[in-house]
């Protein structure tokens, strides 16, 4: 048990004002961290399914590796979903 002084209601509002304000930037960080994974996987995706499926100049052997590189993202994205869904 420990032994606090009273905490004056000034005191308390300040605190809780910068609770909030810590709270909202830890919001922001971390919506700024999902979307720019998002967006990441987004332009992998798009450059994979262009070179595996639409560019008539790439190697057989590039179209190969795009095509995995999509497979792992769609499978990881449905992974993904579906764990979210089947978790709740």
């Amino acid at each position: 048990m420990s032994v606090k002084p009273d905490e004056h209601d000034d005191e308390r509002t300040a605190r809780l004002r910068a609770e909030q304000r810590g709270a909202l930037i830890d919001d922001c960080k971390g919506i700024a961290v999902f979307v720019a994974i998002l967006l990441s996987i987004l332009a992998i995706g798009a450059l994979t399914r262009w070179e595996g499926f639409f560019d008539v100049s790439a190697s057989a052997d590039t179209r190969r590796w795009s095509q995995t590189i999509l497979s792992a993202l769609m499978t990881g994205g449905l992974g993904f979903v579906l764990g979210r869904k089947a978790g709740k």
